[in-house]
Parts: C-alpha cells; sequence; structure tokens
C-alpha cells in the first residue's frame, strides 16, 4: 500500500458471483491512471472457467456459475516523482447485467531519500601515506530503496588499495584504471551502510574524493566529498665538528 517511484506493484483483481444465477460473458476492465505503466505481465490466480485476456487489462470470462469467484493478477510500474495517492479503478459487467460494478485500490507513493556522507580517518598528510574513506549510505523513506547505486571517484594522486563494506547483498566494481569504485545496494531499508575505501598518496597538493548515489525510485544524484591535504615532507640535514685543521 506504500511504495516508492519506479516501484513494481502487484494487483490481484476478484470477481464473486453472488446470484442465484449464472454470469456469463463477463468483462473485466482495469483502468490505470497515467501514473502506473502496466508491465505486459498478468495471470490467473483462480479460475474453473476460460478467461481470455482481448486487450492490456481488459479480460472476458465465459461464465461465472453462482456462489463461485475468478481470481487475476497483473503488475503494474509507478512511474511519478510526486508523492500522492494513486488509485486504480476496475469495472465488471456480464450479460446479465450491464450495470458496471466498481471496485478500486489506493496506493500511496512517497518519496524515497537516500543520503551519503563521507568522512576520512585524517586531512593532513604526507606524500605516499594510507589514508582511510569512510562513506555513510542511508534510506530515510518509509519504504525500501532498491537498485542504490554508490560511486567513488579517486582523484589523480590518490591510489587503490583496498576497500571492504558492512552489509548483506552489496556487489563491488572497480574499473579498469582504478580510479572509479561503485557499490550496487540491490535492497536497502532504514539499516545505514558504512563502506571503506583505503588508498595511498601518491601527489602534493589538496586531492577531493567525491561519491555520489542515487536509486531505482530516484535517480537524483546525491553527493558528498572530502579533501586531505598532502604535503610534503621536507628533511634538512646539518653536520658540525668540535676540532678543525
Amino acid at each position: 500500500n506504500v511504495v516508492g517511484n519506479n516501484s513494481l506493484v502487484n494487483y490481484t483483481i476478484s470477481v464473486k458471483n453472488n446470484g442465484v444465477c449464472n454470469a456469463t460473458d463477463v468483462k473485466i476492465i482495469d483502468q490505470l491512471p497515467e501514473n502506473l505503466t502496466y508491465t505486459g505481465k498478468s495471470g490467473i490466480i483462480k479460475s474453473d472457467y476460460a478467461i481470455e485476456e482481448i486487450s492490456d487489462l481488459v479480460w472476458n470470462v465465459n461464465k461465472i456459475t453462482n456462489g463461485s469467484e475468478v481470481s487475476i493478477w497483473f503488475t503494474a510500474v509507478v512511474n511519478t516523482n510526486n508523492a500522492g495517492n494513486i488509485t486504480n479503478v476496475v469495472n465488471v459487467t456480464c450479460n446479465e447485467n450491464k450495470t458496471e460494478v466498481i471496485g478500486n485500490k489506493t496506493i500511496k507513493v512517497v518519496p524515497v531519500v537516500v543520503t551519503v556522507n563521507k568522512t576520512v580517518d585524517v586531512n593532513v598528510v604526507g606524500n605516499n601515506t594510507e589514508v582511510t574513506f569512510t562513506i555513510f549510505v542511508n534510506n530515510t523513506s518509509e519504504v525500501k530503496a532498491t537498485e542504490v547505486k554508490v560511486i567513488d571517484v579517486l582523484p589523480e594522486g590518490l591510489v587503490y588499495v583496498d576497500s571492504t563494506k558492512s552489509g548483506d547483498g552489496i556487489d563491488f566494481i572497480i574499473s579498469d584504471d582504478e580510479r572509479t569504485l561503485t557499490w550496487v545496494i540491490s535492497e536497502m531499508g532504514n539499516d545505514p551502510v558504512e563502506l571503506f575505501v583505503t588508498v595511498r598518496t601518491a601527489l602534493t597538493g589538496n586531492l577531493t574524493n567525491n561519491v555520489s548515489v542515487t536509486s531505482k525510485e530516484n535517480n537524483t544524484n546525491v553527493t558528498d566529498n572530502e579533501t586531505v591535504e598532502v604535503v610534503p615532507v621536507i628533511l634538512t640535514v646539518n653536520k658540525t665538528a668540535n676540532v678543525t685543521y
């Protein structure tokens, strides 16, 4: 009943004949609003009679005897970026009674908000030093976020060493040049996920590491970054002698 954008919703339509005689040529018509898109997938859950889908979301049932029922399922995808309620209406008629019988179901669409925050264990280091970035990913909405993609881009001067992660269902992908790190979280509730990246400094100056996150429900990039200042290490040497000739 509560979903995010791009969510897959499974609807079930049950039609029961409560009369004392048979219903014939029963027509079931489901009317999707514009912010629901039919996936083309449907099926029969319960029926002792022939059911034919004569067009998208329009079914004909040859007969429903008194006291029996048929049940059909279909799937649709939510395609709105706006929060609010979506009502899906179904109409039923039969040969014996052309009066439409109407049923409806309302779902609530809520925004899926995924946040990202990056920290680093040390901000000022010397060259050829290992530092570790921590990426915090959190879903603050009341529904699950799916296909959450976290992309971390290492700048020139930071060399990838290692990465670890907390939580299950997380795939890690690294580019051939080891500069772009990608984690894909299949499904995320309200438990935050921590990702750790260890790098080695290879240049001096301010090196900024950027991270972004998107989800299937919300493709808007949420970004954060952290900067490490790599300073030169200067060694001096001085020699003296206490006796001269």
